[in-house]
């Protein structure tokens, strides 16, 4: 894995630099894995699918190996993805997800000589899981039919951030002191300036370049943004997002309004379901 220093020249050079290098995942999923491997008589698809998804490298790893088993098969038509970690995992068999695995790396090992960058990329992994859980809460909610594919877009949706935390740490690094510099400065236009691209049109090209389910795809998509599916992905990771800047972030109550929109709910329904979400005391109640 080489680290990138310098802004590549466009999107296409990011996705070559990124296709070519070996994705690692969370230290604690390297341990899980080898964990469950120790068991494997015993282990199920879905046993295997949870512990992928808690961890969303891991999970990209997983659909990515999917999308290219698929595509070795020829054109088989949209009813014919691999949509979901489980049903990746089943299409794999257990043993050969087991083999196909057996040497993951963790980015703790890999960043170890960046600390900072992997204190970081951590708060952005665990956002992204804190995402995850939103999401898939709502969708079943709503009663939505693609509720695991909903709750994994949500894990993906800043995909892009996660591999550039992994991949190109300086430049990160550089971004988030021109975020503290520039505080009112849009995430995107600092991007351009650091990475040359933004960080959303990466995301979107890498999943298409990897071949990952078309309604991944269009889910992580925010120019969709009229469909209640597109919009329960894209309000969890906001959330999220706010959320871990502490429960008095002044976005949140946007989020908290937009969020009752989506579920026909109010304001106050809303957040005391987030509170319990996140196993957090509610806070005292506003009149909304």
């Amino acid at each position: 894995m080489d680290f990138i220093t310098h802004p590549l020249p466009n999107i296409e050079a990011w996705i070559r630099h990124l296709t070519n290098q070996r994705i690692p995942v969370l230290g604690r999923t390297v341990t899980a894995i080898d964990h469950l491997g120790e068991h494997e008589d015993l282990i199920a698809a879905r046993d295997i699918a949870a512990e992928v998804r808690r961890d969303p490298l891991m999970t990209l790893k997983t659909l990515r190996w999917a999308g290219r088993a698929m595509a070795r098969r020829g054109p088989v038509g949209l009813s014919g993805e691999i949509e979901t970690v489980e049903a990746a995992v089943v299409m794999m068999g257990v043993t050969r997800f087991f083999s196909e695995f057996s040497d993951l790396t963790s980015f703790e090992e890999y960043l170890a000589d960046f600390p900072d960058a992997r204190l970081r990329l951590m708060r952005v992994i665990e956002r992204s899981l804190t995402a995850s859980v939103y999401a898939a809460d709502w969708a079943a909610y709503r009663h939505d039919t693609d509720a695991a594919i909903i709750q994994e877009a949500a894990l993906l949706h800043d995909l892009a951030e996660i591999l550039t935390w992994c991949f190109a740490p300086t430049l990160c690094l550089k971004m988030q002191k021109m975020r503290e510099q520039a505080p009112t400065m849009r995430s995107a236009d600092i991007q351009r300036a650091v990475l040359g691209i933004s960080l959303e049109d990466l995301t979107v090209e890498l999943l298409r370049a990897w071949r990952l389910p078309s309604l991944l795809l269009r889910l992580t998509n925010h120019h969709d943004a009229r469909d209640p599916a597109v919009q329960n992905v894209v309000l969890a990771a906001n959330l999220a997002r706010h959320a871990a800047n502490g429960w008095k972030d002044p976005a949140l109550h946007d989020d908290y309004e937009s969020i009752a929109r989506l579920l026909n709910q109010t304001p106050y329904w809303v957040r005391h379901r987030i509170h319990t979400l996140s196993d957090d005391t509610p806070e005292e109640p506003t009149t909304d």
